[in-house]
């Protein structure tokens, strides 16, 4: 009866050792899942006796070697799982012909190496496309959009490209597609920015091109990808102003222009993504005052302007608007005048960033104690005047009343310090207590 077994599952479980080579005796198998164990050894060769196959999930273990030829026999396999092991070696090159039915191929997370085959774009059926953080090199095949029914495409963290111009050629045929997601960065991807990338579907939700070299412009019509939700751009070689058109991504919540050589003003269109909770543009050569229409972004929880050469103040309804800010890095600019006093209303916020000097990071410890210091101060005149009427009319010891404060508000684990707008609360308590004991 075992013989006729059609569907087999023992995924999320603690299996050890390697995977049974009788598995191959099971010809009417369709549907294997074996991800999420500690599967260890080598993929068997006897797998490939499977001609029914057409699920194969064995992510998530510790697998090694290469694909074995005999998995390139199975011809109807529409879904094939593989990340997170330790499997090597490169594709063959005739992989696009082997599967021609494929629709989802993952095998990121792995120690793969040699070139994407370009055979992979025979697979008309592809719609998921994922073979990030591995060492595959060369090009991305400059044709994958023949790949119609594609919706995802993940290279990320690879060896990609060689820092030239062709590099990018793939995106240009890649123009009105289906993508949702595309993620190509942490690879050596070169050349200019292709207008063409402002075309590539609207219905791309993720894009991701940073940790490359690429160089140029972002075209004005990047604003057509309005349904972008993660749009970054990091650490590449862009130059130029950020265009105005930014403003037409409303969905848009996570922005990473960092560590490029883009110029101009921060566009105050940016006010107009108010589902934005980060946003990067340090490390550029960005100019001029923070745009007040920012302080409309209140869902705001990591900005980061450093290093740049912005000036002014800080506008006080900004810090006013970041009522959920986390971490502000405001370092290496110009700016001139007082910092916002309302820093200390920010209850989340767990690192500030604001002075001139390298590596000034101040954690809620020093935040509390710099964004408190008038209070602080009003409170241990208040507390010392106590003392000595105490030592005066009783000689009783007291433990300083703040200082439980102090140890609360300096714990390491973030999630055990007091927020800051408690400590406010708390010490505003402890004052009024202490004026009141010296009246009566």
């Amino acid at each position: 009866m075992i013989n006729n077994l059609r569907r087999f599952s023992l995924s999320r479980n603690n299996f050890i050792g390697s995977i049974p080579s009788s598995l191959g005796n099971l010809s009417s198998l369709y549907y294997l899942q074996l991800g999420g164990n500690h599967l260890d050894g080598i993929i068997p060769n006897a797998l490939g006796r499977l001609s029914n196959m057409e699920i194969l999930v064995i992510n998530d273990n510790n697998l090694s070697g290469a694909i074995p030829s005999s998995i390139y026999n199975l011809s109807s396999m529409t879904y094939l799982h593989m990340v997170g092991n330790q499997l090597s070696g490169s594709l063959a090159p005739e992989f696009g012909f082997a599967f021609p039915k494929l629709e989802i191929l993952y095998i990121g997370m792995n120690q793969f190496t040699g070139a994407i085959p370009r055979s992979v774009t025979n697979i008309s059926s592809l719609n998921h496309f994922d073979i990030s953080l591995n060492s595959f090199i060369g090009q991305i095949p400059d044709n994958m959009g023949n790949l119609k029914n594609l919706e995802l495409i993940s290279t990320s963290s690879n060896l990609l490209g060689s820092g030239k111009a062709g590099d990018l050629d793939f995106l240009s045929s890649l123009t009105n597609s289906s993508l949702i997601l595309l993620t190509v960065d942490e690879n050596r991807l070169g050349g200019v920015l292709p207008e063409s990338i402002a075309n590539l579907s609207t219905q791309l939700e993720l894009l991701e091109l940073g940790g490359n070299r690429i160089s140029g412009r972002i075209p004005q019509g990047i604003g057509n990808l309005v349904k972008l939700s993660s749009f970054g751009m990091g650490g590449n070689l862009l130059t130029g102003n950020v265009p105005g058109s930014i403003g037409n991504l409303k969905n848009l919540q996570r922005f990473n222009l960092s560590i490029n050589g883009l110029s101009g003003k921060v566009p105050s269109s940016i006010g107009n993504l108010s589902l934005l909770s980060e946003l990067y543009l340090n490390d550029n050569q960005f100019e001029g005052r923070i745009p007040g229409s920012l302080s409309i972004c209140k869902n705001m929880l990591k900005l980061d302007l450093s290093q740049n050469k912005l000036n002014g103040s800080v506008p006080d309804e900004l810090i006013a608007a970041f009522e959920r800010l986390i971490t502000l890095n405001l370092s290496y600019n110009s700016f001139t005048g007082q910092f916002p006093s309302d820093i200390g209303r920010l209850k989340n916020l767990e690192k500030l960033y604001e002075g001139n000097r390298r590596g000034n990071a101040l954690s809620t410890k020093v935040i509390v104690i710099m964004s408190l210091s008038i209070s602080m101060a009003s409170i241990l005149l208040l507390l010392l005047a106590f003392i000595y009427w105490r030592r005066e009319h009783s000689r009783k010891e007291m433990i300083p009343a703040p200082l439980p404060v102090g140890i609360a508000c300096s714990e390491e684990v973030p999630v055990e310090r007091m927020k800051i707008g408690d400590a406010i609360t708390e010490l505003h308590t402890i004052k009024a207590k202490l004026a009141r004991k010296l009246i009566h």
